[in-house]
């Protein structure tokens, strides 16, 4: 009889996790090919049952709103409440083991042999990014979901360490997995609207860390010297933030050369990946930063920050500018080159067998 893996998903909310939901679901449909003896099983909502179209995987949908179980993780967390009713979903299911892909186990009962994905941990870096019942619900349960899980997948040597030194996790106990990228065999799917046209593109959700204001101000700056030509096109989640960054643009006279396109389909946001003058990635915090490696499969010019965790991917130097400082900005675009990278990437497949691995370890 197969192993049965049951993968957590019950905070899977498409088109607001940024490369989050990629990476689930470039894995997910990976291992779903993998066959063998292990049986793949998903647990969601019904308002995460969206874009699973032809996944042969048996599912297991709670009829919950989005917004009672977001109270009943906080809560659990938090307090003494336990959501008994999702326990006994699992336990009825009876896996031999859960995969949380997400950085947290919810519910934390019933206990069984457990895997976790760490992503990042950018509240310690940047506190002032959350609410404080955000910070308050991170700084209770991801401590006790890295101490009470099996073993920890990290999507980066930065955000391993990060672990080790903050919440003193054993180096054993934690597992890096980079990201991957998609193969050729994929379909890119034209945007009618830009075929043809001269754009940059910068694949970021609205978050305050992605930094958008720095380059819309020095955008600004270029284009009162007349210096700047092009338009910018965003993609990604449209946060709160979204409305004072359009604040912004309009008081700086810039409107009309960004455009946001909002949340995207993979075949979509990979087509401006491919067909883009440069991608612009101007992040202050990333655990891994799935653009910079799209860019390099594509063969696209890009430019984005200096991050320590660049390093970790190869990202040549000459691809790296501070974004505030419009001169550095518009100097390296005449000379910018799609990045080389010195650490050779994996695919998707790749990726997926690595996790499965991880899976048959445990299970063994």
């Amino acid at each position: 009889m197969p192993k049965k893996v049951l993968i957590n998903l019950l905070n899977f909310r498409p088109g607001q996790i940024g490369g989050a939901e990629t990476y689930v679901r470039k894995v997910v449909s990976n291992l779903q090919t993998a066959g063998g003896d292990i049986e793949y099983q998903l647990l969601l909502t019904k308002h995460g049952d969206v874009g699973w179209e032809g996944l042969e995987l048996e599912k297991h949908l709670l009829d919950t709103s989005d917004i009672l179980l977001k109270v009943k993780r906080f809560l659990e967390a938090t307090s003494f409440y336990r959501a008994n009713s999702i326990a006994r979903k699992i336990k009825s299911i009876s896996p031999d083991l859960v995969w949380y892909p997400q950085q947290s186990i919810f519910p934390k009962s019933p206990r069984y042999k457990s895997i976790l994905t760490t992503v990042d941990f950018q509240h310690l870096r940047f506190p002032r990014n959350f609410s404080v019942a955000e910070r308050c619900f991170r700084n209770r349960i991801y401590p006790w979901s890295l101490h009470n899980t099996d073993l920890i997948i990290s999507i980066s040597q930065q955000t391993k360490d990060e672990i080790t030194y903050h919440y003193g996790i054993e180096a054993e106990k934690i597992r890096v997995i980079h990201l991957g990228y998609e193969g050729t065999d994929f379909e890119l799917e034209p945007i009618d609207s830009l075929n043809g046209s001269e754009f940059f593109y910068c694949p970021a959700a609205t978050y305050p860390h992605k930094n958008h204001e720095a380059l819309v101000r020095s955008v600004a700056a270029l284009a009162e010297q007349g210096k700047w030509k092009g338009k910018i096109v965003l993609t990604g989640e449209k946060t709160a933030l979204w409305h004072s960054h359009k604040n912004l643009m309009r008081e700086l006279g810039v409107s009309s050369l960004f455009e946001h396109l909002g949340f995207l389909p993979f075949g979509q946001a990979q087509w401006l990946m491919s067909k883009a003058k440069c991608v612009l990635f101007p992040s202050l915090y990333e655990g891994f930063g799935m653009p910079i490696i799209e860019a390099a499969r594509f063969n696209t010019p890009l430019l984005a920050s200096d991050l320590p965790i660049y390093d970790e991917l190869g990202l040549p130097q000459e691809n790296r500018i501070d974004f505030s400082d419009a001169t550095s900005l518009i100097n390296a675009l005449e000379t910018v080159k799609s990045p080389k990278l010195s650490v050779v990437p994996k695919d998707w497949t790749q990726v997926a067998g690595e996790h499965e691995a991880l899976f048959r370890e445990l299970l063994a």
